[in-house]
């Protein structure tokens, strides 16, 4: 009797069966769409942050030369600025000397004016040669 169900049901059985393998098949054939699709959109953000590293890179490669640039014009305004200082001073120690020069000449002129006033003319004259 079980034997004559299951003769009877065999073709029943057979296709649920089948059913059951195709419904499965096309649930994985399904996920794995699912799953290619996911792996499509990781490539593409993959893509995408390797541009952008490579973007990064390149303002940090930039960013560099600007700041090397900087500093080479930063020593040389540097040195250019030293090198005014030092023209400078010597400009102050040569005016100090001048200046020295001339209130030594005032002294002697202001000694000699009260013996004279023609021989402190004539040399006046004779020391700015007039």
């Amino acid at each position: 009797m079980i034997r004559e169900i299951i003769k009877a049901n065999v073709p029943i059985l057979v296709g649920l069966g089948l059913s059951l393998l195709a419904f499965f098949a096309a649930w994985n054939w399904i996920n794995g769409l699912s799953y290619r699709t996911q792996v499509g959109i990781l490539e593409v953000k993959l893509a995408e942050a390797r541009e952008g590293l490579t973007t990064c890179e390149h303002n940090v490669t930039t960013q560099r030369a600007q700041i090397e640039d900087q500093n080479e014009a930063l020593a040389r305004a540097k040195a250019e600025g030293e090198r005014r200082r030092r023209e400078a001073l010597e400009a102050i120690e040569d005016a100090q000397d001048r200046a020295a020069v001339n209130q030594a000449r005032y002294q002697r002129l202001r000694e000699d004016w009260p013996a004279g006033c023609v021989g402190a003319l004539a040399r006046i004259r004779e020391e700015y040669q007039l």
